[in-house]
């Protein structure tokens, strides 16, 4: 154990010396504005010990830091959360219609930037790739769930007025009881309640839901032809029969749909911090997908701008733009968190090396991203 604790301590504390990614900010001006030396984001896995150290403290630190929102929204305590309340209010405008990539795809970005601007993080958002743990007899000995300080921890406790009810398959359902996360408090309110609420990190892995991470459930979303088709097969479209890849990354580590497993509750989902980790794998797909036919899906932007799920109520409804579809023109907003600056259009996110760069069909516009996706780790086909 004194090994283990002098190797963090110095992982913590010489984070200076590992080679920073390249730095980029398309809003920090004109100099910075051309995406040349993309940032590389890679699988968990890959990621070194020291490195995976760095992104927990990194997260860490963003929980302790006093929140933007704090005045406009009683229970977001800290910059953490202020990416969780952002995550709530506007729920109901990009789940479920075109949007849901695409403001994902911003939303990632920004957390990133905060990372690194905020935290001195030095490296990316990593993804995980849970088709290589679906794979295996049971994906909670993923690598990404060690109780070390490089890992997310494991399940919660267990909570038999919880999982007792629900069916056959889960055994945890309380708070996580171990890993750099295990004493972590979150004040934002579930769901669409408002106030102060005190809770815990609570996870209640759902291992029946393992069928829905494999890798032919990926290799089906490839196969879409058209963006609103590969966002529909990406999201899912629950009581379809077609889970999708979405709600599987969520429930394998939340439990049931709307329970009390953190990252199954779909407005402040983000609170489990794999969150960030499960939506840039989605975005991975996303962009590897782009690159099959970047001619013709590059700038592919279509689906409803309103939910094409009736699961929101009428008076949310009434806040909606009329129908129509998402297109390169449309309007993404990280909402009061990042005010002005986080608004801008579909076109603007649409290719991940694009910082700089002009839109086809939009003119005055320019690209805002720099960044690709190492290859993931998966083992070779048969």
């Amino acid at each position: 154990m004194r090994f283990l604790e002098t190797f963090v301590t110095l992982a913590i504390t010489v984070g200076s010396v590992v080679q920073a990614v390249p730095t980029y900010d398309y809003f920090a001006g004109p100099a910075q504005q051309t995406c040349n030396q993309p940032a590389i984001r890679k699988e968990w896995r890959t990621l070194s010990i020291l490195e995976r150290v760095q992104f927990i403290e990194a997260t860490k630190c963003l929980h302790k830091k006093p929140a933007l929102l704090k005045k406009m929204h009683a229970g977001t305590t800290t910059r953490f959360e202020d990416f969780a309340t952002t995550h709530k209010l506007l729920t109901p405008f990009f789940h479920f219609t075109g949007k849901f990539l695409l403001w994902h795809r911003w939303f990632l970005n920004e957390y990133e930037r905060a990372l690194q601007t905020e935290c001195f993080y030095k490296g990316t958002l990593p993804y995980w790739d849970y088709t290589i743990d679906g794979a295996t007899a049971n994906y909670t000995s993923s690598p990404i769930f060690s109780s070390e300080p490089w890992g997310f921890g494991g399940n919660g406790a267990y909570k038999p007025d919880t999982t007792g009810m629900l069916p056959p398959g889960f055994f945890g359902g309380g708070c996580v009881k171990d890993g750099p996360f295990k004493d972590w408090k979150f004040h934002v309110a579930p769901g669409t309640e408002t106030g102060y609420v005190d809770r815990c990190l609570v996870r209640n892995f759902w291992i029946d839901y393992q069928e829905w991470i494999q890798q032919s459930v990926e290799d089906k979303i490839m196969e879409q032809k058209t963006f609103e088709q590969f966002t529909i097969f990406t999201e899912g479209t629950p009581m379809s029969g077609w889970e999708g890849i979405h709600g599987a990354g969520h429930f394998i580590v939340g439990g049931f749909p709307f329970g009390e497993g953190t990252a199954a509750e779909v407005y402040t989902a983000n609170l489990e911090p794999t969150f960030y980790l499960h939506h840039a794998n989605l975005d991975r797909i996303w962009a590897e997908w782009q690159a099959v036919d970047p001619a013709r899906r590059q700038y592919d932007s279509s689906g409803s701008i309103r939910p094409r799920m009736d699961w929101l109520d009428a008076e949310t409804l009434k806040t909606f733009p009329p129908a129509g579809q998402v297109t390169l023109s449309s309007d993404l907003s990280l909402g009061p968190m990042t005010g002005a600056r986080g608004d801008i259009k579909v076109g603007q996110i649409m290719n991940t090396v694009g910082g700089g760069k002009s839109i086809p069909g939009l003119a005055g516009k320019k690209g805002v991203l720099c960044y690709k996706y190492a290859k993931s780790p998966k083992p070779k086909r048969k």
